[in-house]
């Protein structure tokens, strides 16, 4: 019986397994990379520790599985225009999570530039038809595989 306490409260302790596409839909697409609702996801997910950022931005790690999550989130000026910036990096990266991109991510997405990997993503096609959505960005290298999700400040 005590070796069974041991063993759940071992377990408990250790971080959820989870993947990049689902970590970033939670934490960045559906807070839309607003910090206070962002931490509210941080603290219902285990693992996550805050780590010192650099230039007003936000940054937390996790390993799970001998893999590192790193999460970044702040403001920066993209293309002439604030933008709130929520991402979520994987190393080493693995590029199977990209398939199908980015097709899950929310309700309505669809290619500005397929090639440059530029997506966004809406609530609804009437939001979108309102200018009212995100850009989404990914890369990947045999390194680190990484979502960023821009959000236009209105």
């Amino acid at each position: 019986m005590i070796a069974s306490l041991v063993l759940g409260a071992a377990l408990l302790a250790q971080p959820a397994t989870s993947d990049l596409r689902t970590d970033f839909v939670s934490l960045c697409v559906e807070t839309r990379a607003q910090p206070d609702a962002v931490r509210r996801v941080l603290l219902q997910q285990r693992g996550w520790e805050p780590e010192a950022g650099a230039e007003g931005l936000t940054i937390w790690r996790r390993t799970t599985h001998e893999q590192v999550q790193t999460l970044t989130l702040g403001r920066r000026d993209v293309g002439g225009a604030p933008k709130d910036i929520c991402s979520v990096q994987l190393a080493p990266g693995d590029s199977a999570l990209m398939d199908g991109f980015p097709t899950g991510l929310g309700a309505v997405t669809g290619a500005v530039n397929a090639e440059a990997n530029l997506y966004f993503v809406a609530t609804s096609g009437e939001a979108v038809t309102a200018g009212d959505f995100d850009y989404v960005v990914f890369s990947h290298d045999e390194d680190v595989t990484t979502l960023i999700l821009l959000h236009p400040v209105r």
